[in-house]
C-alpha cells in the first residue's frame, strides 16, 4: 500500500498504470518533485497517463515546468559553450549525466532539468581546463591552489572515488570537471568510448550510452538511493535501458558494468525499476552480485517509505570513509580542515560542528535497527570496496 507522497512520485514516475492520487495530494507532490528536480518528467507521464489533477496544482507544476526549462536550457547552453571551448584549447572532454541525457534520451531541455554540466576530461588537462574557463568568466566554487584541492577530494569520502573541481559561470551556470569517476571506471577508457552528441544545435561529446548507463547508476550509490537525489537517476536509468536494448547493446553494458566492479550497482536499479516496470531489462549476474543488488533496492524502498537514513552511517560500518580522512589530516591538517570548511559553508550554509555531526549520527543510529544497518553496510561496500 502507497502512504507517503516519495512512494506516490515514484509510482507516478516509474509505473506504468495510473497511480490513484487523492485531489489534495498534488500540492505536496509538486513541490517534492520540483525537490527532486523531475517536474518535467511528472508532467509528462501527467499528460501520457491522461490523468485529471487539480486546476490549481496543474498551475503550479505548468509554472514549475516552464521556470526548469528557461533555467536548464540556459545551463546547458553554457555548459555547450564550455565544451566548446575546451575542444578550441585541443583538450578532449565529453558530457554525461545530464547534458548526455538531454541530447541522447530526451531529445532537449524541455524534459530534463541540468544544475551543471559535468564534464569528463584526464587528470593531465585539469589544470589548462581550469585556466581556459576561468579565461571566459568562471570561477572556482572552492578557492584553493588545484594542488591542495586535489588531494583533498582524493581524501575525502563523501566524494566516493569521484574527483571534480566545480566552476561557477555567468547565468547561474556551474560547470563540473571530473577527472576521475570513481572506481573501477577508468576515465581515459570512457573518453576513448565517447561519440557525438547534439544539443541545442550544438556538437560536443557525450559518453557511449553504456558509460550513460554506470554513470547514472554511480551517481544514485553517490546519492545513498535517497529519492531526493536519486529519483532523476532512476528516470534516465529506465531510458538507457531501454535505448540499449532497443540498439542491441544491452550485452556490451553488461560486460562494462562487469569489468568495472558495478554488476550489483546496476542489478540494484534494474530491480528497482522492474518493480514498477517489468518490461525493464533483466540484467543477468553471478548470486554474490545478485543478492548485493537485491538489499540495494530494498535499502531504496526503505528509505521511500520511512524516510532517508543518515548519510554518515556509511562511516560507521565501512573503515573506508574513516582511513580516507584520517590520510588527508595527517598529509596536511590546515589545508584539509580549511577546504572542508569551505565545502560546508557552501553546501549547508556554515561550518557543521563535530559534535552537531555527531549528534545527528547518534540520531540516526537510534532510528536504524540492525537490518538498516546491514543494508547500509552494502551501500558502503559499493561505494568504497
Amino acid at each position: 500500500m502507497i502512504h507517503s507522497a516519495r512512494e506516490q512520485l515514484a509510482e507516478l514516475l516509474l509505473g506504468t498504470a495510473p497511480a490513484q492520487i487523492d485531489a489534495g495530494a498534488w500540492d505536496e507532490l509538486a513541490q517534492l518533485a520540483q525537490r527532486c528536480r523531475v517536474t518535467p518528467q511528472l508532467v509528462a507521464r501527467i499528460e501520457k497517463l491522461a490523468l485529471k489533477i487539480p486546476e490549481a496544482a496543474a498551475f503550479k507544476l505548468q509554472r514549475q515546468l516552464a521556470d526548469a526549462f528557461r533555467r536548464s536550457a540556459m545551463r546547458a547552453s553554457k555548459g555547450i559553450a564550455a565544451m566548446t571551448a575546451l575542444r578550441d584549447e585541443g583538450i578532449r572532454a565529453a558530457a554525461f549525466k545530464g547534458l548526455a541525457a538531454m541530447a541522447r534520451l530526451y531529445d532537449g531541455p524541455k524534459w530534463r532539468t541540468v544544475n551543471d554540466a559535468d564534464v569528463l576530461l584526464l587528470e593531465s588537462d585539469v589544470a589548462r581546463a581550469v585556466a581556459c574557463l576561468e579565461s571566459r568568466g568562471f570561477v572556482r566554487q572552492i578557492e584553493a591552489e588545484l594542488d591542495e584541492y586535489s588531494k583533498f577530494v582524493a581524501h575525502s569520502p563523501s566524494f566516493a572515488g569521484n574527483q571534480a573541481i566545480a566552476l561557477l559561470g555567468p547565468a547561474e551556470s556551474e560547470i563540473d570537471l571530473h577527472w576521475a569517476i570513481g572506481r573501477g571506471l577508468d576515465a581515459s577508457k570512457v573518453l576513448g568510448r565517447a561519440s557525438p552528441a547534439r544539443l541545442l544545435g550544438e556538437d560536443f561529446l557525450a559518453v557511449s550510452d553504456e558509460d550513460g548507463l554506470l554513470l547514472t547508476v554511480r551517481h544514485a550509490m553517490r546519492e545513498d538511493l535517497q529519492i531526493d537525489g536519486a529519483c532523476r537517476d532512476l528516470c534516465d536509468a529506465r531510458l538507457w535501458f531501454r535505448r540499449l536494448e532497443e540498439n542491441g547493446c544491452l550485452a556490451a553494458a553488461i560486460r562494462c558494468a562487469e569489468e568495472s566492479g558495478m554488476t550489483a550497482q546496476v542489478c540494484a536499479i534494474a530491480e528497482i525499476l522492474r518493480s514498477y516496470d517489468s518490461s525493464t531489462p533483466a540484467f543477468a549476474a553471478p548470486r554474490r552480485e545478485q543478492r548485493m543488488g537485491l538489499a540495494l533496492a530494498e535499502l531504496f524502498r526503505v528509505q521511500l517509505r520511512d524516510g532517508p537514513i543518515g548519510k554518515d552511517l556509511a562511516y560507521l560500518v565501512h573503515p573506508a570513509p574513516a582511513r580516507q580522512m584520517i590520510a588527508g589530516l595527517a598529509r596536511d591538517w590546515s589545508s584539509y580542515r580549511r577546504i572542508m570548511r569551505d565545502f560546508e559553508q557552501q553546501m549547508l550554509g556554515g561550518p557543521l560542528p563535530w559534535w552537531r555531526r555527531a549528534g545527528r549520527l547518534a540520531q540516526a543510529v537510534r532510528r536504524s535497527g540492525l537490518r538498516r544497518l546491514r543494508l547500509v553496510r552494502t551501500l558502503a561496500r559499493v561505494k568504497y570496496d
